[in-house]
């Protein structure tokens, strides 16, 4: 397995593939499509990279920060680990995390459209600022989770777990819509 600690990389490396990163920076790269299969990222940080389509069979993301990142149609559920995420002014839109623990993730100010969260733990989670149409939290735990600022999001609480999670209003009617009452 290939080793890099605190390196900064701004050139694409030829492989990703079982690699181990520690408290490296990606920054200003195109890595659409690229396979991560089997790496980890330690305490790295992706800024303003294009990791669309990137494969991330058996990685493991542990206290990783993505930043003005674009993360489009990424399938998270394969991963080994997400621990620790934090992700700020990113595009994640069609992108799976079913079955994952993302507790204590923080998501602020980003695009999730379409994100298939179907069984993830979202404990404690902070979706700040964050679009959130289309989301499936069917089977989710959204425990503690923050949603005050985020919108767009339509979730059912019959098939989602909610309790002392933070929403705000307007927005919070939204809740309402899967019990098929009226409202005036």
């Amino acid at each position: 397995m290939n080793y890099f600690e605190g390196e900064i990389f701004s050139e694409k490396l030829r492989g990703m593939e079982s690699t181990e990163f520690l408290d490296c920076t990606f920054k200003d790269l195109d890595l659409s499509g690229v396979s991560f299969k089997n790496s980890k990222f330690i305490d790295c940080k992706f800024l303003n990279c294009n990791c669309s389509g990137a494969t991330v069979l058996n990685v493991t993301f542990r206290d990783s920060h993505f930043s003005e990142s674009k993360l489009v149609g990424i399938n998270w559920s394969v991963a080994n680990t997400i621990a620790g995420l934090e992700v700020r002014g990113c595009q994640l839109d069609l992108c799976v995390f079913q079955d994952l623990d993302l507790s204590h993730s923080k998501l602020f100010k980003s695009s999730l459209k379409e994100v298939d969260f179907s069984g993830s733990k979202l404990v404690k989670t902070q979706f700040s600022e964050c679009d959130l149409n289309a989301c499936v939290f069917t089977r989710s735990d959204l425990s503690q989770a923050d949603l005050t600022s985020a919108f767009n999001y339509t979730i059912d609480p019959n098939y989602t777990k909610l309790k002392n999670a933070k929403f705000s209003l307007p927005e919070a009617i939204s809740l309402l819509k899967t019990l098929e009452i009226i409202i005036e």
